[in-house]
């Protein structure tokens, strides 16, 4: 008996839809459910302006990027932070009276749990780079005041948006070498737990602008819980950037020395368990200019990018002690931890490729697992190895009337007891 064209049909379509499923990254799953995983990614996709969580097996869920009523864009100058355990999402945005506003979203529950607005002609001072630190629990960012040049650092409470503490510019506690003309300012680098000390504490660094190559800015620490500030040693400079292991505070950075030894030794990626032990030497060239390196795989790897070359601008993963660096594809636009190894996103393409074995293969355009694709976007969280990601589910913005996302107010400095 011979079967019908049309079934012939409709079973190679399953077949060919099965086999598809077994190849591509998961859906999303509608309730927002997220099944336990080593490590999650948030990707924000622009044009959709919607989260996006992902594992090794690929998207898990996806919601709306939850959003202040009153933000002036959907995208433009919207600044996003996620804390290290997953659960806490800080938006930060320009609002339609012209001030920016912060809001502080619980990702499990669908609420705003708290919603601030900056003074009037004060912008949040962020690099756009916020490494995740061991403690999930808070949350600090700069203030400057465009007028008056007057700056301010605020601590939040992540589970409830409350301000815990405030640094300001006329704090009479602050060290005399510190730059307090108009031009200076402070960046949050890092808020992390002083295990020594057994406290909480705020590193930052004063910018100026311009701000050349090899400028050196100081930085300091500020303890919200005790108000003692003292000098930091962040061996980084904003323009060539850092990264923090947030369980053992080993950084590495990348600088650029005017005044080297040798005449070729002007570009330098060193590794530094800050400020305790002597910088150990990644890399060292006159002509290509290590940028932005990042820990992976919990410490293992480093990647950076370079930007002069036949190939360049491109990433290169390397190891801590400098051997046997291998660089990427052009194509390759930005790199990201993951406990395993680390994710690239293809920024031709907008891929998003799992890596967890080294070393590539050079100049390599697709390797790992697709995990992601979707046009454009940007990876706004990933687990650190240190922390563990333990948010259940995600759900989308809930309608809350005891915190009027619309207004919120002016935020000011705690009462003092």
């Amino acid at each position: 008996m011979s079967i019908p064209k049309p079934v012939v049909l409709v079973v190679a379509l399953l077949l060919i839809a099965g086999t598809l499923l077994l190849v591509m990254p998961r859906t999303a799953v509608a309730d927002g459910t997220l099944p336990p995983a080593t490590w999650y990614a948030v990707v924000w996709q622009q044009n959709t302006n919607s989260l996006h969580w992902i594992n090794a097996n690929g998207e898990q869920a996806s919601i709306p990027r939850p959003r202040l009523q009153n933000e002036a864009s959907a995208t433009s100058g919207v600044r996003l932070h996620i804390s290290p355990n997953g659960r806490y999402l800080v938006v930060m945005a320009p609002l339609l009276d012209g001030r920016e506003g912060i809001g502080f979203f619980d990702l499990q529950t669908g609420y705003f749990l708290q919603t601030h607005q900056t003074e009037p002609n004060e912008v949040f001072m962020w690099n756009g780079y916020y490494p995740s630190t061991i403690s999930s629990t808070h949350f600090a960012v700069s203030l400057r005041n465009n007028t008056t040049t007057d700056w301010r650092i605020i601590a939040f409470e992540l589970a409830s948006g409350n301000v815990v503490a405030q640094l300001t510019n006329s704090d009479p506690t602050l060290p005399g070498n510190m730059p307090l003309s108009a031009d200076w300012w402070p960046v949050v680098a890092h808020y992390d737990l002083d295990e020594g000390l057994g406290q909480t504490r705020v590193r930052f660094q004063m910018v100026t602008y311009p701000n050349a190559p090899d400028t050196t800015f100081p930085s300091f620490m500020w303890y919200p819980e005790t108000t003692a500030i003292g000098p930091d040693a962040l061996p980084f400079s904003m323009n060539t950037g850092f990264d923090i292991m947030p369980a053992s505070g080993q950084v590495v950075y990348a600088w650029y020395d005017g005044n080297p030894p040798t005449p070729t030794a002007t570009n330098t990626l060193s590794t530094q368990v800050a400020p305790n032990y002597a910088p150990v030497t990644v890399f060292v060239d006159g002509t290509a200019a290590p940028r932005y390196p990042r820990w992976l795989r919990g410490g293992q790897w480093i990647g950076y990018r370079t930007e002069t070359g036949p190939y360049q601008p491109h990433w290169v993963i390397t190891t801590p002690n400098g051997q046997n660096s291998v660089p990427l594809s052009p194509e390759i636009g930005s790199l990201y931890a993951t406990a395993d190894g680390f994710l690239a996103v293809d920024s031709i393409n907008w891929r998003l490729m799992h890596m967890t074995t080294y070393p590539v293969e050079a100049f390599a355009t697709s390797f790992g697992t697709t995990v992601f694709q979707g046009q454009p976007f940007t990876v706004i969280y990933t687990t650190p190895a240190e922390v563990g990601f333990s948010l259940p589910q995600v759900v989308e913005q809930q309608p809350n009337p005891g915190v009027n996302a619309a207004v919120g107010d002016a935020v000011q400095a705690p009462d003092q007891p």
